[in-house]
């Protein structure tokens, strides 16, 4: 014969333990794409938040109601549900709440599946309190039908197979009403009862005054892991840290074995991953929120962003909300440009190019075109143009403005632009890309042209554009176009140093594949053609730096669900760590950088190499010599990374302080002009 007729176990922290608070439950709720919110909830961050202190208000409703009923200030997860609804939503009928109310409490079941897991000491434990009935006791806003769902997810039916929870009968532990409910309807004596909890109030001080057996679990471990989460949930920065730790502690112990080079590079990465995937969390909110029918990340930066989305969204779902289909899209704007506009190209066309490049070599032009400068020599020579001539401000040249005119040019360009935009038009069909819907774009940034280029192809098609940082737009833009950033947006003002130089971002995020060029045919097939500089495979940092930001997001992941992370709240730590890259870069990022030539298509045209900075002596003959001066300011306005020359190894001490001095400089002016011009702007409205 059993000791105890009846042995009763609380759930949460007892049979079943959460790996984080369970308010993160409802924060997830506020990411429901469904809602038609209410006009006062709108608000341009942290609306999250004002719908939490919604459903707060309305649980604290219910359960005062309840209380003045004369029972306990219990209330149930549909009934509130429902009322919060009806406060924050602009619904149609009863019958639409309450189906929409029974679609969250389903999406709630599955996040407490999702973030729970058995005590692995229960089970022994209880061998001690052997009993002829064992129920579950649990103070709890879901009803008993959801937390035997719940325990039989968890393979706990055998052992426990029903119970009851506070909500179903409005009373509860803390009042020890629940208790007395229990023995009048199970028709046993306290002192045939033994409870199992975790709590000292509600779990042994009112069943022990009752007369019930009460036995407090609260095992060492679990309470230090308690007060741990208690700590990361009531601070974010204290969570972020924490990962971080876990997350270097993972990477050092899996590159302990690794050449130092490449565990230095994994390393970097793992300590700049919450920049890449705090943006990849904002490009799947504002999925979410805009309804986009697919997601499409731009080469080449977009290769390595879409394997951050995909480990951190490895099951396509965010807080239980499906997220639209994605992949990378092999574009560029060299690719998408000449296809972009309707025959014939001209002036007009090409003032889109002159307006971000108002420096451009004549062999640019012909290569934006889809042409090789060297076949129209000819042409060249009657108009008084060399193929490598740098022209400024091409739009007012008339030379140019007569070989746009030219039949040859013309001809050419014609042929090109139909070859070019027949093969382009059939490789974004294949890819999913239609005519009508909504499509968004995910890039590292930097003004969107690739975006602007293809909303004119496709002028049905809603373009939205996710951006990592926007410059300002020197362009008209699209109808169908709407662009977003997430760390820095120059049309708002903000973090202006940050863009002086982007391109150590565009190093590490670039793909090994390089960049497309145009389109091929494999078969039925369009396939990209790209191309990249030998260099460009001698260096492997941004290869390893991109796995190290990979990994650390897998090692995020639980922890950014668990605790209902939401990327606004991780803005702050991305852009410090943007500036701390800008700043104070990985050595691996600086050699890149300075070694690997920059392919400039739409400017200077071919081939810039980075590492050989001008001399001593250029640097102080060109105060005297337009030639000198020319070349020093050409490298300046080329390079503006002066971390580059800081580290540059091939440097004299005077040589590296001369050429910073001209970059602080440089600076200065540019950031001079940019307020005269804003000064002039708002004095001329």
């Amino acid at each position: 014969m059993s000791k105890f007729k009846l042995r009763s176990i609380d759930v949460w922290d007892t049979l079943l333990r959460r790996t984080c608070h369970p308010e993160a439950i409802k924060l997830q709720l506020a990411r429901h794409a469904s809602l038609r919110l209410r006009e006062r909830l709108y608000k341009p961050a942290g609306s999250h938040w004002v719908l939490y202190r919604e459903r707060l208000a309305v649980e604290q409703e219910i359960g005062l109601r309840s209380a003045e009923s004369g029972f306990d200030d219990e209330y149930d997860l549909i009934h509130v549900l429902r009322r919060w609804l009806f406060r924050i939503a602009d619904l149609k009928s009863d019958d639409e709440v309450q189906k929409l109310a029974h679609e969250f409490s389903e999406f709630e079941l599955a996040c407490e599946e999702e973030c729970s897991y058995v005590d692995p000491g229960i089970l022994s434990f209880l061998t001690g309190y052997p009993a002829e009935k064992t129920i579950y006791l649990s103070d709890f806003y879901m009803p008993s039908e959801m937390l035997d769902r719940l325990l039989h997810s968890k393979g706990l039916r055998p052992l426990v197979r029903n119970g009851f929870v506070s909500c179903d009968i409005r009373k509860s532990k803390r009042s020890g009403r629940l208790f007395g409910h229990v023995h009048q309807s199970l028709d046993v004596a306290p002192e045939q009862h033994v409870h199992i909890g975790d709590s000292a109030y509600s779990d042994v001080e009112i069943p022990g005054a009752l007369g019930i057996a009460a036995v407090h679990f609260v095992p060492e471990w679990a309470a230090e892991a308690r007060r741990i989460q208690h700590i990361a949930f009531g601070s974010r920065e204290a969570l972020f840290e924490q990962i971080a730790i876990r997350a270097e502690e993972a990477a050092r112990e899996l590159t302990a074995a690794e050449p130092a080079e490449r565990s230095a590079a994994f390393r970097a990465g793992v300590r700049a991953a919450p920049l890449f995937l705090g943006f990849c969390l904002f490009v799947a909110e504002r999925a979410i929120r805009d309804k986009v029918d697919s997601l499409f990340f731009l080469s080449q930066e977009g290769d390595f962003l879409h394997r951050v989305f995909a480990a951190l969204f490895p099951k396509r779902t965010l807080a239980g909300l499906p997220l639209p289909d994605s992949r990378a899209l092999g574009v560029s704007r060299v690719s998408t440009f000449l296809p972009s506009f309707p025959e014939p190209i001209g002036h007009k066309h090409l003032k889109l190019v002159w307006s971000l490049h108002w420096q451009q070599r004549v062999s640019t032009l012909f290569r934006v075109c889809g042409l090789e400068a060297g076949e129209f020599g000819d042409l060249l020579a009657n108009l008084g143009l060399k193929e490598d001539e740098l022209i400024i401000h091409p739009e007012s040249d008339p030379r140019i403005l007569r070989l746009i005119e030219a039949p040859p040019f013309r001809e050419a360009t014609s042929r090109q632009y139909g070859k070019r935009r027949e093969r382009l038009d059939r490789y974004l069909d294949q890819q999913g890309l239609g005519r009508r819907g909504k499509i968004a774009f995910v890039d590292v940034g930097w003004r969107g042209t690739i975006q602007d280029n293809l909303a004119r192809m496709r002028p049905d098609v809603e373009f939205t554009g996710y951006y990592l940082g926007l410059r300002k737009f020197l362009n008209p833009q699209p109808p169908n176009v709407e662009k977003h950033a997430y760390g820095i947006d120059e049309r708002r003002g903000n973090a202006f140093a940050l863009l002086d130089s982007f391109e150590p971002l565009e190093v590490i995020c670039s793909s090994m594949s390089g960049s497309t060029e145009d389109y091929r045919e494999e078969g039925d097939v369009m396939v990209p053609v790209k191309s990249i500089h030998p260099k460009a495979t001698l260096y492997d940092f941004p290869r390893d730096f991109q796995d190290g930001v990979v990994f650390a997001t897998r090692e995020w992941r639980p922890s950014l669900a668990n605790y209902a992370v939401s990327s606004d709240e991780l803005r702050e730590l991305s852009v410090r760590l943007w500036t701390h890259i800008s700043q104070s870069p990985p050595a691996g990022l600086v050699r890149t950088f300075l070694e690997v030539p920059q392919h400039d298509v739409f400017g200077f045209g071919g081939h810039f190499d980075r590492g050989r900075v001008p001399s001593v002596m250029e640097m102080l003959f060109g105060l005297f010599n337009r030639r000198y001066r020319n070349h020093v300011i050409l490298y300046l306005r080329r390079t503006q990374w002066e971390p580059s020359i800081v580290q540059h190894p091939g440097m004299s001490r005077p040589h590296r302080m001369m050429a910073s001095t001209l970059f602080r400089l440089a600076r200065l002016y540019k950031r001079g002009r940019v307020a005269s011009e804003r000064t002039r702007l708002r004095r001329g409205r």
